[in-house]
């Protein structure tokens, strides 16, 4: 098995350091990793159960607090003093100084002594209509007072419980309003008068769900009913996402204890728990994030293995130090061997000993004086070659001088007003400046289709039938970025082996189809064709198959697709298709460079065999577009 090329480039020195560190650091990040999984389910599971035993606390408070509400309920209903007073409050009839007072003293007293004594109430209050007697604060008070709560604006049923609104009975300049509270609302009626009056004991939200308004914890709360979700003000974007998915658990999946169901919430793995609150009409739901429970065990265990990986560090250099000292007569050696490279052909091994070491610095100062003999002679022959390829450059013809010619020839003929010799120098310059000026290798189509223009307008000149270039390409993909010569060879190879033995008048059209990311232009000739052993030949020559065939047909495709795919790989590339008689389709897959052409229809070369004549009139050659 051959070793890694890092490990045969490594010094020995450091390949001692490196197997020591692997025998070490291999069982050690095993154990590791070991550990630090334990750890992890140890403290999920932890974290699990403290939440069961939170969300089981929830449960019985919201059973004691139900309780204690309907309790206190029937303490005031039953009390016939009080219903004697909204009776005759709700009549109209007249109060005695007296009969208030003493009301006042021995009845509305006991009530609000028996609210301060239970530390789970907020308020109880009767609110009555009759705006002639008097309140009795913090007991009764008028309905007036009612109707500037939230909920009273609405529509509420008799003993139903009404969440998360703030008592705002007294105008805010009197009394800050408290937040967040929750009642249990009875209507009090009397079988003659109807309704006399209506009860609100409420408590603290906080005292039954304290963790909706925590501002600081590791997971997310809600106490969520059929058309409410109430949770802290921060989470609210976390619960309107989704809470539907999370009440989709509930049922068979999710326990109604308070153990938690896994499950994946924006790609992260989350716990969640529930437990019904029927005395709420709710389910107060909890979610833990995998990662927020061993966000402190990572980060502990990154200061480990930091810790560690520094402990491991110094360890090797200790190694490497003492290793490098042992072989310290063989880095005589490497020193030398250094020296050499630097240009230094006159130095020597010097004398090591009679061990296997000293043998190689001996072999070694043999070796160099073949080597410098060898040296003598090649100098000899650089300086032979050197003098050929400075008479080669001499025979050479600047480019730019036959340029330079081109243009005053182009002037002579003006002058002669032999404007078609004109116009075909000029032509013949602008396509020997295009070949000069390569720059970074890469064109717009709209220079590289000028290109083409300059070829045929060329071609035509030479020959006695003309050749037609159709284009169908839309405004948005001229400015897109190509290698260069990519379309101009290959119309090249369509006159030189398809159109060149038949000598008629024709057309070559070039169009565009887009193809998700990327965009085919499609070069379509009536030509000849190719036959089908030829075809299949240049399909494998594409593929980068190595065949034994001669000659240049085929290379300038193959160049073309070599070139796109080394620089944009992925799907870009040359393929072709034809048949004989029936014309040559070639299609250059390449990618956007700027903004796609959306308006570019979809197409794909048509399948081999299946004609190019018939394919190129169908599937490729649309409607319309310029003939030049």
């Amino acid at each position: 098995m051959k070793s890694p090329r890092f490990l045969v480039n490594m010094r020995l020195n450091q390949k001692f350091a490196l197997m020591v560190f692997a025998c070490l650091i291999v069982p050690f990040i095993i154990l590791a990793a070991v550990m630090y999984v334990n750890m992890q389910t140890e403290a999920v599971t932890d974290r699990l159960n403290e939440s069961r035993r939170r969300m089981t606390k929830i449960g019985s408070d919201a059973e004691k607090i139900a309780n204690l509400c309907n309790m206190t309920s029937q303490f005031f209903l039953n009390n016939p003093r009080l219903i004697d007073f909204l009776r005759r409050a709700a009549a109209g009839g007249g109060f005695t100084p007296e009969e208030l007072i003493a009301f006042r003293r021995d009845d509305v007293g006991g009530f609000e002594r028996l609210v301060i004594a239970n530390p789970y109430l907020y308020q109880v209050r009767i609110y009555y209509g009759n705006e002639g007697v008097p309140e009795f604060m913090p007991v009764l008070y008028h309905a007036s007072r009612m109707e500037r709560l939230s909920w009273a604006a609405g529509g509420w049923a008799s003993g139903s419980w009404q969440l998360d609104y703030s008592d705002t009975i007294f105008p805010p300049e009197i009394m800050k309003p408290a937040r967040n509270i929750m009642a249990l609302v009875i209507e009090i009626k009397d079988a003659g008068l109807g309704r006399i009056g209506v009860m609100e004991i409420a408590v603290r939200m906080n005292e039954l769900f304290p963790e909706l308004f925590a501002e600081k914890k590791d997971f997310r709360c809600a106490f969520i009913t059929e058309g409410e979700i109430f949770c802290h003000p921060g989470e609210n974007g976390f619960w309107d996402e989704n809470a539907a998915g999370l009440l989709s658990l509930q049922g068979p999946k999710m326990p109604a204890d308070g153990r938690a169901t896994e499950t994946f919430i924006g790609g992260r793995l989350a716990y969640v728990s529930s437990i019904p609150v029927n005395q709420f009409g709710g389910k107060y739901i909890t979610v833990i994030f995998r990662n927020d429970i061993t966000a402190d065990l990572a980060a502990r265990r990154n200061v480990f293995f930091l810790i560690a990986g520094a402990a491991f560090g110094l360890l090797v250099i200790g190694v490497n130090l003492i290793v490098k000292a042992m072989l310290r007569r063989f880095y005589e050696i490497v020193k030398t061997v250094r020296k050499i490279q630097g240009g230094d052909m006159n130095v020597t091994a010097p004398d090591l000993g009679g061990d296997e070491i000293g043998d190689l610095a001996k072999q070694f100062n043999r070796m160099l004086d073949s080597i410098r003999r060898l040296m003598d002679e090649n100098v000899k022959r650089e300086l032979l070659a050197r003098n050929s390829e400075i008479r080669a450059l001499q025979s050479q013809i600047n480019a730019h001088f036959i340029y330079n010619v081109l243009e005053s020839i182009k002037m002579m003929a003006e002058v002669d007003s032999l404007y078609e010799i004109s116009d075909a120098v000029t032509t013949l310059g602008n396509m020997l400046r295009y070949g000069m000026q390569w720059g970074s290798g890469y064109v717009t189509v709209k220079d590289e289709i000028e290109h083409v223009q300059n070829y045929l307008g060329l071609i035509n000149i030479r020959f006695d039938y003309e050749i037609a270039l159709k284009l169908d390409l839309p405004d948005c993909l001229l400015n897109q970025e190509i290698p260069k010569l990519t379309v101009q060879p290959i119309v090249e190879n369509a006159v030189a082996h398809g159109i060149e033995e038949l000598a008629i008048d024709t057309e070559i059209e070039i169009r565009a189809a887009g193809a998700d990311a990327y965009f085919d232009l499609f070069i379509t000739d009536r030509g000849k064709g190719i036959p089908p052993e030829r075809l299949e030949a240049i399909r494998k020559k594409l593929a980068g198959a190595v065949g034994e065939e001669s000659g240049a047909k085929g290379i300038g495709l193959k160049n073309v697709h070599d070139r796109i795919v080394k620089a944009y790989e992925g799907q870009s590339g040359v393929s072709i298709d034809s048949g004989p008689g029936m014309g040559t389709i070639v299609k250059i897959r390449l990618p956007y460079k700027h903004a796609d052409c959306g308006a570019l229809e979809t197409a794909d070369t048509p399948a081999a065999g299946g004609g190019a004549d018939a394919a190129s009139y169908n599937a490729v050659a649309p409607d319309g577009g310029d003939v030049i």
